[in-house]
């Protein structure tokens, strides 16, 4: 079958290494790509496929990146997607469930299978139908701890058989710490029997430029990774643990055993927004998902009592800038919104916050493009070339939104 691909992708294919390691910046392609390997791989004789990422609910990334591969695959054929009785979408030579995630080859019977390391009895008993899993695709592979990618190894190839197993990690380069560059980049300690590659958007004939310009305005740790691939080190930046998801399951978010509503209010002035964010935290699994934010400047008491209805919060608590009471008690009491509380604020308030929220990785929805600018322009203070344990004041707004919600909640469910 005729399909498509990349240049590096193509190589990534073909390859018989064991470990085929795939790092690269943004818009590079590499997650469409492997997602491109993994259902051809599914023709091959004895080759069930396990896909993961630390959080389950973040899988939803590799499923579509998967199915719209597939889709790709046929679309110059003339094979239409048809629904089946049992629930199934048929494309080709593919039956695609959504709940379970579940893609089959219906030629070879080959199945691929969506886990999160969040779960680690589910992972370490997945089985497929039909025999055991002989790759591995573990997509942003710097959220995973080197134990856990062990652990995951074992659950691949256990048996001996002609299918060597294969392991697929892609990942952007954002820590020389992260112990992928030690296992696979330093001192080239796999070469034998790890095929490498990096890309960046010029490798993606396909990638819409117009984004780059964006990308150059982050600080330059954070751009060296981003637009050039180059490993990182995350000098300056406040919060190096986030991803932003195109499309996230807010069901399966809210099914989470420990995941918890929030919502923050910072209040702006004339020049600065006021800044609306809300979400679910999950303090079992350290993680913070950003689903929706709102603001503008030069809001009035009433704009953002509008604001607050839009979203549908007006029964939820929110937590905000407590600095201003008037301000509290006039939407409190005048405006309907009763359940906006104060957060608490004192000496090293904001360092604590921050403290608190780098324990969590942070997962952003894309639609929620003013929290994202901040989270990648939020550093620390410098003076004569030092860095302090101090961030700048300003890309601040949503953040600290953030930050009163999350502290807030935290005192609230103890």
């Amino acid at each position: 079958m005729q399909i498509e691909m990349l240049e590096y992708i193509a190589e990534a294919y073909n390859s018989d290494k064991k470990f085929v390691v795939l790092m690269g910046a943004r818009g590079s392609g590499k997650s469409h790509g492997t997602a491109q390997i993994m259902a051809l791989k599914t023709f091959e004789k004895d080759n069930n496929i396990l896909c993961i990422r630390k959080v389950q609910i973040n899988s939803e990334s590799q499923f579509k990146n998967i199915q719209q591969a597939i889709v790709d695959m046929y679309k110059n054929i003339n094979v239409a997607p048809m629904t089946q009785r049992t629930g199934g979408l048929v494309i080709g030579d593919f039956k695609i469930t959504k709940s379970p995630k579940l893609i089959v080859n219906l030629k070879t019977g080959n199945e691929i299978h969506f886990y999160g390391t969040d779960d680690p009895k589910k992972l370490t008993s997945a089985t497929a139908t039909n025999g055991e899993f002989k790759t591995l695709w573990v997509e942003e592979a710097y959220q995973i701890k080197r134990e856990d990618f062990q652990t995951i190894s074992e659950s691949v190839g256990r048996k001996k058989s002609e299918k060597k197993a294969q392991y697929f990690l892609t990942f952007n380069p954002w820590n020389k710490l992260s112990w992928l560059y030690e296992d696979f980049v330093a001192d080239n300690k796999n070469a034998d029997d790890t095929h490498f590659s990096k890309s960046t958007y010029r490798d993606n004939p396909f990638f819409d430029l117009s984004k780059v310009e964006e990308w150059k305005k982050y600080p330059e740790a954070r751009r060296k990774v981003v637009v050039d691939g180059e490993w990182g080190t995350s000098e300056g930046l406040v919060f190096e643990r986030f991803e932003v998801i195109d499309e996230m399951d807010y069901e399966q978010i809210q099914k989470l055993g420990d995941a918890h509503f929030f919502a923050g209010l910072d209040f702006g002035y004339s020049n600065d927004p006021t800044a609306l964010i809300y979400g679910y935290v999950d303090f079992k699994m350290k993680n913070i998902y950003v689903l929706g934010e709102d603001g503008a400047p030069k809001m009035n008491n009433s704009d953002i009592a509008k604001m607050i209805h839009k979203h549908g919060l007006e029964k939820s608590f929110i937590y905000c800038d407590s600095s201003d009471p008037r301000t509290i008690n006039e939407l409190r009491f005048d405006k309907g919104l009763e359940m906006l509380r104060g957060a608490k604020k004192g000496a090293g308030s904001i360092e604590h916050g921050i403290q608190v929220l780098q324990e969590f990785g942070i997962v952003i929805d894309s639609k929620c493009k003013n929290f994202i600018s901040e989270i990648n322009n939020y550093v620390f203070s410098e003076k004569q070339g030092e860095k302090l344990n101090k961030p700048i004041d300003k890309f601040n707004h949503w953040i600290d939104a953030l930050r009163y919600a999350i502290i807030e909640v935290k005192r609230r469910e103890r």
